[in-house]
């Protein structure tokens, strides 16, 4: 996999904060439709399972109902302008459910979840992360991981979404509305060029995730779940095959806030 995720040291406990759960259950496909939730399964001796969503573990995951909860973290942290600025209050954790198709694991420590097979399947899913502050690049191919973006963006899904696509470097279609699991937003996407000699990293915004290689295509569901701005990726290249992108795009019609 190309996924070599360098994400912010307070980032990755604010997107790996999982929910805990009573409830033990799993779903028997490999076809992330809208019935598997109440699909029943078998346990890894045979015997019945209970449904339900059960919280996301690392590693190869069974096809099922997975719970996750987006949150921030900036306890303790005192030097943080991009992630943790001072006097910005975090969004309170946001819980968040996904169905995932047979032939997908979630990467260790992170909010992604990658196929299990290789070659040409480099793709992931990003299952988001949630923020009252996030800042733009003019230009996104930075000398040094993390620099301080230099465009401020609002607390808002149109703040961000119009300071992305407002930028010269932009070059995918007008960001449409969006719905996912109730939550109303705006979609659009991004492509990294296909040239990345130059950069060191091409990372558009930060707090975020940078581009896993050239023609690196993310597509964005920017949300707004309970008045707080959540973030949802899929991202995959030219030869990742149409089936995989096709699972990522299913996922995420999956997703629910349930207590939204």
């Amino acid at each position: 996999m190309r996924w070599t995720a360098d994400l912010r040291r307070s980032a990755v406990p604010a997107w790996a904060t999982l929910v805990a759960a009573a409830l033990l259950a799993g779903c028997a496909s490999d076809d992330v439709s809208s019935d598997t939730a109440d699909t029943p399964a078998t346990s890894g001796e045979g015997s019945p399972a209970p449904t339900g969503a059960v919280p996301l573990p690392d590693g190869p995951l069974d096809p099922g109902r997975y719970e996750f909860v987006v949150s921030v973290d900036c306890e303790g942290v005192e030097d943080d302008p991009i992630a943790c600025p001072a006097g910005v209050p975090a969004p309170p954790p946001i819980a968040l459910e996904v169905t995932v198709p047979e032939g997908w694991a979630r990467m260790a420590g992170f909010p992604v979840i990658t196929p299990t097979t290789t070659g040409t399947e480099d793709a992931a899913l990003v299952l988001g992360w949630t923020s009252n502050t996030v800042g733009v690049q003019t230009d996104p191919c930075l000398s040094t991981s993390h620099q301080l973006p230099d465009v401020a963006v609002g607390p808002g899904v149109d703040d961000f979404v119009d300071a992305v696509t407002a930028q010269e470097w932009y070059r995918g279609p007008a960001p449409v509305d969006t719905e996912v699991g109730g939550a109303r937003g705006r979609y659009f996407t991004v492509r990294a060029p296909a040239d990345l000699g130059r950069c060191h990293e091409w990372r558009p915004w930060d707090p975020g995730f940078f581009a896993q290689g050239p023609s690196n295509t993310w597509e964005v569901w920017v949300l707004d779940v309970d008045g707080h701005r959540v973030v949802v990726v899929t991202e995959y290249f030219p030869d990742t095959s149409p089936g995989t992108v096709s699972q990522l795009t299913r996922m995420v019609e999956s997703i629910s806030f349930p207590g939204a």
